[in-house]
Formats: C-alpha cells, structure tokens, sequence
C-alpha cells in the first residue's frame, strides 16, 4: 500500500502539528501515548477503505476523557488537523487522517465500566471491542443487539469495530438489525468532554444490554 500526499491543511485553515507542540502532548500523554514511528503512522493511516493510506503526524493515545480533552484543546489551540479513531475496520474512510495532524487513537479506552442488571444498561469506554462486551453480558444470559454472534459464520470476533466513534455515527447494520433495530437506536446516553464537544467526538458512551428479551430471543 503507497502512502498518498496529505491534503494542504492550510485550505482547510489548520496547520500541521510541530515539533514543540509534539512534546506539549508527549508531556501528559507519557512516552507510550504518544507515536510517531513510521510503523505506527503507516498503520493508522489507513482503514479498511479500499487501499486508501494517508500518514498522520502522530497518534496520540489517551487513557481517559481526561486525556482525550487535554489532547483536544491542544489541537484546537493549535489548528491541528485531529481523526478520532477506533479499530480502523471502517469502510467508508471516517479514519483517514487525510489532511495529516494527530490520529486520536481510543484504543486504550476499553474498560467496561457498569453492567447494571436492574435497568439492563452498560456503561462502556470507546475502545471496547464488541466481542468482549458481548462476553461479559453472557456471563448473565444477556446480549447486546444487534451484534453478531461469537463464532458466528458472518466473521470472527477480532475483525468486529469497536463501540464508538464508529459504530453509533455510522448507525452500523448487522444481520440481527431486523429484529433489534439499527444501531443507532440503543445508546441512551454519551458523556462528552469540554473540549471535546467541538470535536464532535464521544469518548464514552452508555447503551443497553438487553432489550426486554433474553439472549436469542427476539422482541
């Protein structure tokens, strides 16, 4: 895969990221939150678009909402050019760091933080990946629709995207869609850091476990 030129940042009003700023992010985001190796670049900029390749600057890759708002508000000051992503298995190029700047990777957001069997919502991070989600309501004879199934034929676990940023926005569709409803009708709520809300990006999310039916159980 050949990397493509950037588009010129400055049509779009922003700047490339430089190397004292670098250092700014790498100062709370620590010497592993932040990348610019060129195995790293090369691999967050692309997705499953096609053969579409586009090198970012940096990828940042915060724990917390914390981070990801302190990240943000650097890049906004900054007029950086900044893609929040997932898993990077999206097909319509949402990933792409197009105009370079900073990938804002959530990959390390991936704790399941409540599973509240009384009003059948969980409460997840951005960068759970949906079979591990799936597991765990199983542990109680739930499901989380409309996923597939683990080990299902329609594809292995480890290639399914992550929560948000990708599957709520795009309103995802699965097989199980005409008995659940698309995706974007389960989250219930989202908590949008300061800076983030801006960004138009959502860290953390909140969407139900379970309808009112039991695992395989159609409404």
């Amino acid at each position: 895969m050949t990397a493509l030129p950037p588009l010129d940042p400055t049509a779009l009003g922003l700047v490339r990221p430089d190397a004292p700023g670098l250092a700014r992010l790498r100062e709370f985001l620590g010497p592993d939150g932040l990348r610019t190796d060129a195995g790293a670049l090369e691999a967050h900029g692309r997705d499953e678009t096609e053969s579409l390749c586009f090198l970012p600057d940096a990828i940042a890759l915060p724990r917390s909402t914390g981070e990801v708002s302190r990240t943000l508000a650097l890049c906004h000051a900054g007029r950086w050019p900044v893609v929040p992503r997932g898993a990077g298995t999206g097909l319509s190029g949402g990933a792409l760091p197009v105009a370079g700047g900073i990938v804002l990777s959530l990959a390390r957001m991936d704790r399941i933080r409540e599973l509240d069997l009384a009003n059948l919502t969980v409460t997840a991070e951005a960068g759970v990946v949906l079979a591990d989600l799936q597991r765990r309501v199983d542990e109680h004879g739930l499901r989380y629709p409309p996923t597939r199934r683990a080990g299902s034929p329609a594809g292995s676990p480890a290639t399914w995207p992550r929560i948000p940023p990708a599957h709520v926005p795009a309103s995802t569709a699965r097989p199980a869609t005409g008995s659940w409803g698309w995706r974007r009708c389960w989250p219930t709520a989202r908590r949008w850091p300061p800076a983030a809300r801006t960004a138009r990006t959502s860290p953390a999310t909140t969407s139900p476990a379970c309808s009112s039916a039991r695992k395989g159980r159609s409404p």
